[in-house]
């Protein structure tokens, strides 16, 4: 039986997803600017090793009209409509991967891998009081046993159209 590394130690895993990840971003990120918005997408890196895992923390996705925004790619099918998404919590990110973070994101942006729909949710300080939890849960895909995410309710997402509206306000202020 072949036992898989950690996706701390697998490099070939590690930069598969960030390959992933990354034209991703750039999706959302041509959605947010063929909406008139100023779309900013920082280069890739990749880690040489695992030691400069630090040196990415405060790393971020997409900057639209200023504001950070993460892009949260998932495998799976839902449509524009937040009642699709088929997880009455989904997962925002990692309790570690959010707390690291010295700038926060106003947003994050969820986009079906396989419909290309997208949904949003707000990431603000008031709304992670008020409505995020934790859980501790497997990571299949990166093969971690457990890990704490944060997670929110359906309820909290919205139409990727709503994040434009505010945007476009905050861009206009």
């Amino acid at each position: 039986m072949t036992t898989r590394k950690p996706w701390i130690e697998n490099d070939a895993l590690a930069i598969k997803q960030f390959e992933i990840g990354w034209a991703w971003q750039r999706f959302v990120g041509c959605f947010f600017a063929a909406h008139g918005l100023e779309v900013m997408l920082p280069k890739l890196q990749i880690r040489e090793s695992v030691d400069d895992i630090p040196d990415f923390a405060d790393e971020w996705d997409l900057s639209v009209a200023g504001q950070r925004i993460e892009v949260k790619s998932r495998h799976f099918e839902f449509t524009s409509d937040p009642e699709s998404f088929p997880w009455d919590r989904p997962f925002v990110d990692t309790y570690g991967g959010y707390e690291v973070k010295k700038v926060k994101p106003i947003a994050y942006v969820f986009v079906s891998q396989k419909t290309g729909a997208l949904l949003s949710t707000p990431a603000n300080e008031q709304e992670r009081d008020d409505f995020w939890e934790t859980v501790v849960a497997p990571d299949r895909m990166r093969n971690i046993a457990q890990e704490t995410f944060y997670v929110t309710p359906r309820a909290r997402l919205s139409p990727i159209t709503r994040l434009v509206a505010r945007l476009k306000e905050i861009g206009d202020g």
